[in-house]
């Protein structure tokens, strides 16, 4: 997330019937038919199913059902972590493998690759019995990145500078030409578990967000001839390298990242770059890395596809579920980690607590249908990849023996040039622990923090935890899902890149095209004496265009909404643990406002508040993390922020709630209930935005200049960079104003901005 937010400031089918059947169908009223259409199962059965908002309690309820487990538990997530709480559960996930469970875990690739030995270490344990544990990742690298990672690390061999671009593609395209995977072609796939060169060092250095480790992958694999280093230092010894002269080499990386795919990878070609030089002089300085120039493919057929697949390799599996023997299931905005499953402790590392939201519900029919869902996430090969594909792809041994690299490079300063690469390699394999060695370690301290976390930690008693809201007997339950591809093509499914305005459910975006169509469902149900709620409690606030246009409409009165009332409530800038998105989405909002203000009809607009939380008192840090929609009769309950990534680029999924007054009306009073305590949340106004933007422009360069503080921004920027880079921030926050005006435009027009707004926006 933290290199998308810099990549961003630098520039930038058919219903699927549950258990029920027929009969339970027919029982609920003709709207239900366009819910069930966007569903991905349902309705669902279920004798029981409540809200939970306490942390304690929803990470009882998990492990209790996987204690409970007797044949099969799939589950899905963004975060799965080894801490002290999680190590807990991944006890009783290897304990239920072993009893004869079936198990399978399905995490991002992004967050989950640094967890590569701990997977590993689940699936050896948990298949040391009668059942099966397996775990793949979701977002893996396409055959074109895997291709464009061979080329990059590839070097040039006999041939001169002119000769290598032609050769290099030459050898990428035999070595790639014939690959299988199972039975069938890996281009036929898109997918690839070659390691070419260095091409699976640059894939671990990238998806470990380790730029010097992409830069030991082109001189490892590139076997960079001696006398490019031996004329780098003889260029290093003779300039006196003022910090003007080392701003203006920075300047120079017009080079492959830049050039393909714009705004995504200038941070990352400025970070790869310099991480390249420092990793051997400690300089900020160009005289090797602009030899490599012949070394990036800018000419390599295909080039364009590759360039999406890189713009989309920040595409998040975001689902948080999880589902046992078909009866029990929970969804909702809580990772596995310690600051979702607890209270205010001294476990917790950074004194981060997030207020989120779980549903549980006990199935009693459809959960074989939610299980198919699942089962064409996990089965979907363009993007999923197994841990053995992984270690054959992008192999995480150096990464994970990161120091052992560091002292074999120390070791070898005084080795001349011709034997500076073989020597660290040689004196890395003697200092690196072994893969066996390592899930060792994985599986020690997972038993280490388990029985911490049993020790030390005492959850709430009963009666001190948050509320819980129990759901309506009779009431329509549906799992609906933001997918990576189009579900009308289930056979043959083919990868979705993004979403068009007004064509989210024609891209797979399934919640987005629900929440659309349930907005204005409540306008026409409202009524005098019948007046409706949206409320819209999220911890990240930044809409895509879509919902953004439909929500003007409603404050316009472009529609008739006069008896509806919405309300946000979301984080502040001191509350949240993603500031930039809050910096974003009051740009967004300032737009709305102005927006509404000059297209209003009083007698037909919806009531509209928004609402901050307060700084907290004490050491802990509450951000809001729950996603919960109340949209006029119905809700829908899941991991879908309110955001332009979440709703644009990343999977999700979620549960609809219809038919269900007593539970809609009790978690509206509760909503309520929060916007009356004294000191918890601060209502933005339009003149309290407009008053204060200038101080938000002035914490907007401060909030930067934090970030920047924290990824050492000093050690790759001189202060004139540094300042052009506040300048371009600034910039972009005008540009989300202007393009959030244009996006809640009627027709072409406005739909072409917001295809605009949310590709720009979508790293966020």
């Amino acid at each position: 997330m933290l290199l998308a937010v810099l990549v961003a400031v630098l520039g930038l089918g058919g219903c699927v019937t549950g258990g029920g059947g027929v009969s339970m169908f027919t029982a609920y009223g003709s709207g239900d038919g366009a819910v069930l259409r966007r569903a991905s199962a349902g309705p669902l059965a279920f004798s029981r199913a409540r809200l939970i908002l306490d942390n304690d309690q929803a990470y009882r309820s998990k492990l209790e059902m996987v204690r409970a487990a007797t044949g099969s538990i799939e589950a899905m997530y963004y975060i799965f972590s080894n801490d002290h709480s999680s190590s807990l559960l991944n006890q009783a996930l290897i304990d239920a493998a072993r009893r004869g469970v079936k198990v399978r875990l399905l995490v991002d690739y992004n967050s989950g690759y640094k967890h590569l030995d701990l997977f590993s270490m689940l699936e050896r344990e948990g298949n040391r019995g009668k059942g099966s544990l397996d775990v793949r990742l979701y977002g893996r690298p396409t055959r074109n990145m895997v291709m464009d990672a061979a080329y990059v690390s590839l070097g040039c061999g006999e041939h001169d500078r002119r000769q290598c671009g032609d050769w290099k593609l030459s050898e990428v395209e035999k070595s790639f030409r014939n690959e299988k995977i199972g039975s069938g072609s890996a281009a036929s796939l898109g997918i690839s578990n070659l390691n070419i060169a260095g091409s699976g060092l640059f894939l671990s250095g990238f998806y470990s967000l380790d730029f010097e480790l992409m830069s030991f992958a082109v001189l490892k694999g590139g076997k960079i001839d001696s006398g490019t280093i031996a004329a780098g230092k003889s260029k290093l010894a003779r300039k006196k390298l003022t910090s003007d002269k080392i701003r203006k080499l920075a300047l120079l990386g017009k080079t492959f990242w830049l050039s393909r795919t714009g705004s995504l990878f200038q941070q990352v070609s400025s970070r790869f770059k310099l991480a390249f030089v420092s990793l051997f002089y400690g300089e900020v300085v160009n005289p090797i890395y602009d030899a490599l120039s012949a070394y990036l493919p800018l000419s390599r057929r295909g080039f364009r596809k590759a360039a999406r697949d890189w713009e989309h390799s920040w595409n998040f599996l975001h689902h948080k579920f999880m589902l046992v023997d078909d009866r029990m299931m929970q969804v909702g905005g809580r990772n596995i980690e310690n600051p979702y499953h607890m209270r205010p402790n001294r476990l917790l590392e950074h004194k981060l607590l997030f207020q989120d939201t779980d549903l549980r519900i006990d199935l009693t029919g459809g959960g074989e249908d939610v299980r198919a869902a699942f089962e064409r996430m996990w089965t979907f090969r363009t993007m999923v990849a197994s841990i053995d594909e992984i270690r054959a792809h992008a192999p995480n041994d150096f990464a994970v023996n990161k120091p052992a690299l560091k002292a074999a490079i120390s070791a070898c300063r005084a080795a001349g040039p011709r034997r500076k690469l073989a020597c660290i390699t040689s004196a890395f394999r003697r200092r690196a622990a072994g893969l066996e060695t390592r899930i060792d370690r994985e599986f020690a301290k997972m038993n280490r923090n388990a029985a911490i976390y049993r020790s030390r930690y005492r959850p709430l008693p009963r009666g001190a935890r948050k509320p819980s809201f129990p759901v309506d007997e009779g009431a329509l339950l549906a799992y609906v899902e933001n997918l990576p591809f189009r579900r009308a093509l289930a056979l043959s499914p083919r990868r979705a890149y993004g979403s068009k305005t007004g064509r989210e459910a024609a891209h797979g975006k399934h919640l987005n095209d629900l929440l659309i169509e349930r907005m204005a469902h409540a306008c026409r149900s409202a009524g005098p004496g019948n007046e409706k709620r949206i409320i819209i409690n999220n911890g990240y606030y930044f809409l895509p265009a879509g919902l953004l246009r439909q929500l003007s409409r409603m404050l316009t009165g472009e529609i008739d909404c006069r008896h509806v009332r919405v309300t946000v409530i979301t984080n502040s800038i001191h509350t949240s643990d993603v500031n930039i998105v809050i910096h974003f989405g009051r740009r967004a909002l300032a737009a709305l406002f102005d927006h509404v203000k000059q297209n209003r009809r009083p007698g037909r607009a919806a009531a509209f508040e928004y609402y901050e939380y307060r700084r907290a008192l004490g050491g802990y840090k509450h951000p809001l993390h729950s996603k919960v929609w109340v949209v006029g009769d119905d809700m829908v309950v899941g991991s879908l922020n309110a955001d332009i990534r979440s709703l644009y680029m990343d999977s999700n999924n979620g549960i609809y709630i219809g038919g269900a007054p007593r539970f809609r009306r009790a978690y509206t009073a509760y909503i309520d209930r929060l916007i009356r305590s004294p000191g918890k949340l601060r209502r933005l106004t339009p003149a309290i935005l407009k008053r204060e933007s200038a101080g938000y422009a002035r914490e907007d360069v401060r909030a930067f200049r934090r970030l920047a503080r924290n990824v050492h921004f000093e050690r790759h920027l001189s202060a004139a960079r540094q300042d052009a880079v506040e300048k371009k921030l600034l910039a972009l926050l005008g540009r989300v104003y202007e393009l959030s005006r244009q996006a809640m435009q009627p027709g072409r027009k406005g739909r072409k901005a917001g295809d605009r707004y949310n590709r720009l926006f979508s790293q966020l």
